[in-house]
């Protein structure tokens, strides 16, 4: 098992250090590289990297190793956690959980917003800001659910040599627990193994909806590839998870994967993000356009501030080929949608009208 330590912690220190960067590149494309368009928009763009570098940081300081043991959980840290004792330990995973959860519940978001917008009015930064808040009320619930259904360590130890004999753990810092002593703790970990099916039907739903209302087969890439993430990187440890706990499985390596497996997910998903959405991928484009002495990208200009002019910000992934914020229908919506993964700074004569037909902006895609 030392081997084991040895391999999966370079790894999740690996995964950390790529989440870090990346995450903290993406805060600044988001803060300092958003056109106007994008201005609802990057508010979800934004919860979701301070999520995903809050779950990855957790999961480097931690480092769990988790051994579920019929009725009861140990925790054995790995990491920087375990110089600081088991109540750290404990906490650490406390605030893993709880951004592992709410980045959960987030998923079906930017779907979902990509739906609203094409049937509704555009909602304001203030409007999406409640919405996250209320949100990340049930992964609070759970914290604090968490935090009291802990479990006395060395009670956990006992149980473990009772049940797992082979187990020689001494001078590991072990936490844990059991579903007997502490009623709350089924409730907590159902939260994490349990609304990720939901929750990928939501995205399913949502990428079925927008596909069906803008009538495009090939306008899909951007929601395909982000639906496929879970597929990936969130389902997999979750099944490894049941799989070893239900004892269908009894492979060592198996307690390890768990959070291997969900700590790539917040290094691969700004990396998804930025390629996608236009704005962020035409500005890197331009930097390293620049350095090699090349001519700066098509579609470029005006990239990456927030002066206006006669281009209009066009949602070409939606296929409408619209303004989205001067064509509107008689009802007041919106006929158009700042779909994430293409935003264009399109150039219009002043004297044309914002609309563009949806054959013109195929042409445009990346």
């Amino acid at each position: 098992m030392e081997e084991y330590d040895l391999v999966f912690g370079i790894f999740w220190y690996f995964t950390g250090a790529c989440s870090l960067i990346i995450n903290c590149f993406f805060l600044y494309l988001i803060i300092f590289r958003s056109p106007k368009s994008l201005t609802p928009y990057k508010i979800l763009l934004g919860n979701s990297a301070i999520t995903d570098l809050v779950f990855s940081m957790s999961t480097t300081f931690l480092q769990c190793r988790i051994i579920p043991n019929k009725w009861a959980f140990a925790y054995v840290a790995l990491g920087p956690a375990k110089y600081f004792g088991e109540q750290v330990s404990y906490y650490s995973y406390v605030v893993q959980l709880h951004s592992l959860f709410y980045l959960f519940l987030c998923f079906p978001l930017s779907f979902g917003f990509r739906y609203y917008i094409l049937i509704r009015p555009m909602p304001t930064m203030r409007q999406l800001a409640m919405l996250l808040f209320c949100i990340w009320l049930l992964p609070l619930g759970q914290l604090v659910c968490f935090i009291n259904s802990q479990s006395n360590s060395t009670a956990i130890r006992e149980y473990l040599k009772e049940n797992k004999p082979e187990y020689n753990l001494t001078g590991y810092v072990i936490t844990g627990n059991h579903m007997m002593w502490q009623p709350l703790t089924p409730i907590t970990l159902a939260s994490i193994v349990l609304p990720m099916f939901p929750i990928y039907c939501l995205i399913l739903f949502f990428s079925k909806r927008v596909n069906e209302f803008l009538d495009r087969r090939d306008s899909g890439m951007a929601l395909m590839i982000q639906a496929c993430l879970p597929l990936l990187f969130v389902f997999p440890p979750i099944i490894v998870y049941l799989a070893y706990h239900l004892e269908l499985i009894h492979f060592t390596i198996m307690e390890y994967l768990v959070y291997s497996i969900f700590s790539i997910m917040p290094a691969v998903s700004p990396i998804v993000s930025i390629y996608f959405v236009r704005p962020y991928y035409l500005w890197i484009m331009m930097r390293r356009n620049a350095m090699l002495g090349l001519p700066p990208p098509e579609g470029s200009t005006n990239v990456g501030n927030n002066k206006s002019s006669t281009q209009v910000d066009v949602a070409c992934e939606t296929g409408r080929g619209v303004d989205i914020h001067h064509n509107r229908d008689r009802r007041g919506y919106i006929d158009g949608a700042p779909e994430e993964a293409h935003f264009y700074q399109y150039r219009i004569p002043a004297a044309e009208p914002a609309g563009c037909r949806k054959e013109e902006y195929r042409s445009l895609n990346r």
